[in-house]
């Protein structure tokens, strides 16, 4: 799969800073590709990764409180205080949106905000 080869277990255990493992779940019909990594402590960690063939899935219009991210593809955004706690990230390279979203339990997800940038441009320099 496409997104397994850019967001690896690796890299999601730097993320959790524990070592994470696959998790399986339906792909949307609109998702070309999609990983995903859980913490297998009960910190419940999870880190999700999808690519979208088309920029129309690319929604920072949407997101009230995105930061644009400079120097990562084409266009990209962050937004460290998602709904329910989330930090979501797409940014969009040679047509396509990359999409990640990292949340925990403990709620404090947007303290791995530029943690999780990091691991974009990771992503971005692997394309």
């Amino acid at each position: 799969d496409a997104a397994c080869s850019l967001l690896t277990a690796a890299d999601a255990t730097t993320l959790f800073g524990v070592p994470a493992q696959p998790r399986v779940e339906g792909r949307p019909k609109s998702v070309a590709s999609q990983c995903i990594h859980e913490s297998p402590a009960l910190d419940g960690q999870l880190v999700q990764f999808r690519i979208f063939d088309n920029e129309r899935y690319y929604s920072e219009d949407l997101v009230a409180d995105g930061t644009p991210v400079t120097g990562l593809g084409r266009k990209a955004y962050i937004d460290a205080e998602g709904p329910d706690g989330i930090v979501d990230l797409q940014f969009v390279n040679d047509g396509k949106v990359y999409a990640l979203a990292y949340s925990n339990i403990a709620g404090d997800a947007a303290a791995r905000a530029s943690n999780l940038e990091l691991l974009a441009r990771t992503i971005d320099d692997r394309l």
